[in-house]
C-alpha cells in the first residue's frame, strides 16, 4: 500500500513576538538557558536539575511547536530555527505618529501572519512629524499614508483656493462709488460750522 507523504506543520510564532527586537531577545534567552542547562548537567553528573524561569514568549514558542526545552537536541534545533528567522524572515517597518497599544500590534501581527507570511516580523517606530496615520516600509517599497503626506499632495488645491480668494478681493474689482440699489446715490455731507468771530479787546483810554 502506498503512503502519501505528510507535510510537516509550519513553525508558529506567537503573536506576542512582534518584531526583530522580540525575536533577538527570545533567542538570547534560549541560548542562555541552553548554556545553563549544559553546565548544570555537568555539575550534577547527569542528575535532575530545575531550569530557571523562562518568559511567556519562549514557553509559547516551545509549546505551540512541540519543543521540549529540557531536551538538548530540541533546544539546539530551536536555536538554529530562530537564528534562521532573524536572517531570512520577511520584515515590515511601520512608523506611527504616536505609540500604538499592545492589543493593536497583536491584532496587526496576527492578520499579517494569517494573510501574508506565518513568520513575518513587524518592526514599529515613532515619527511624531507624521501628525496622523502611518508610513509602511518593506524591503523595496515605501507607502506613506500619513496626514503630512496628504497635506503635501493637496498643496496645489490650497494654493488655488488662496488665489481665488485674492482675485475676489482684488482692488481692481472694488468700485468705491458703487452704491447698493436700495440706498440713495447721494451722500449727505456733514453741516459745516461757521467760525466764531474773534472780537478785539478795546484799549483802555489814556489817563
Amino acid at each position: 500500500m502506498e503512503h502519501k507523504a505528510t507535510k510537516s506543520p509550519a513553525f508558529k510564532l506567537p503573536d506576542r513576538l512582534v518584531g526583530s527586537v522580540d525575536l533577538m531577545r527570545t533567542l538570547r534567552e534560549l541560548k542562555g538557558l541552553d548554556d545553563w542547562l549544559n553546565q548544570a548537567a555537568i555539575r550534577a553528573g547527569g542528575g535532575q536539575v530545575t531550569a530557571p524561569k523562562t518568559s511567556a514568549t519562549l514557553e509559547e514558542i516551545s509549546s505551540s511547536n512541540g519543543v521540549s526545552l529540557l531536551d538538548v537536541a530540541q533546544r539546539v534545533q530551536l536555536i538554529k530555527v530562530l537564528e534562521s528567522f532573524a536572517n531570512t524572515a520577511p520584515k515590515i517597518h511601520i512608523a506611527f505618529a504616536v505609540e500604538p497599544s499592545a492589543n493593536f500590534l497583536k491584532q496587526m501581527i496576527s492578520w499579517l501572519r494569517n494573510n501574508i507570511n506565518p513568520i513575518i516580523l513587524l518592526d514599529v517606530g515613532l515619527q511624531p512629524a507624521l501628525a496622523a496615520g502611518c508610513s509602511v516600509r518593506t524591503t523595496n517599497k515605501l507607502f506613506d499614508m500619513s496626514l503630512r503626506n496628504r497635506f503635501s499632495d493637496s498643496r496645489h488645491l490650497l494654493a488655488e483656493a488662496i488665489d481665488a480668494i485674492q482675485d475676489k478681493v482684488s482692488p481692481v474689482n472694488i468700485n468705491p462709488t458703487q452704491v447698493p440699489d436700495n440706498q440713495p446715490a447721494t451722500i449727505a455731507s456733514a453741516p459745516v460750522e461757521k467760525p466764531i468771530p474773534v472780537t478785539e479787546k478795546a484799549e483802555a483810554p489814556p489817563k
